[in-house]
C-alpha cells in the first residue's frame, strides 16, 4: 500500500492523508474529490492542489518504506487542474464523473 495526501500550495500544507494500492487508484480517488468537491467551490483554484505520494508501507508488518525511485519525498503524482471535468457544468449542478481512461498516468 502507498500513503498519499493532498498538498495545498497556498496554505503550504499536506492534508487529507489516505492510503491506496497504487498511483492509479489514488488518482481515481483524487479525481473524484476534485469533481465532487473542489470544482463546486468558487473561492479556490485547482492550480493550488496536488496529489502527492508520500511513502509505501507493508500492511502486515507496518513498516514504512521510501521508494528508491523518489528523488524527493513527497513526490507529486497529479495536479488538481489536470483532472478532466465538464467545463460547461455550472457550479450548482452535478459534474459528470470521469472514466478511468481519462485520468493521466504518471508514466506517460
Amino acid at each position: 500500500m502507498k500513503i498519499y495526501c493532498i498538498y495545498d500550495k497556498v496554505a503550504e500544507l499536506c492534508g487529507n492523508v489516505f492510503n491506496a494500492k497504487n498511483d492509479g487508484v489514488a488518482k481515481r480517488i483524487f479525481a473524484d474529490t476534485v469533481n465532487r468537491v473542489m470544482v463546486k467551490q468558487k473561492n479556490i483554484s485547482l492550480d493550488d492542489f496536488s496529489l502527492v505520494s508520500m511513502c509505501t508501507y507493508d500492511e502486515e508488518t507496518g513498516i514504512i518504506m521510501i521508494d528508491d525511485k523518489f528523488k524527493t519525498v513527497p513526490q507529486e503524482v497529479m495536479k488538481a487542474c489536470d483532472v478532466l471535468y465538464d467545463d460547461d457544468a455550472a457550479v450548482e449542478t452535478e459534474v459528470e464523473p470521469i472514466s478511468a481512461e481519462q485520468i493521466p498516468r504518471g508514466d506517460e
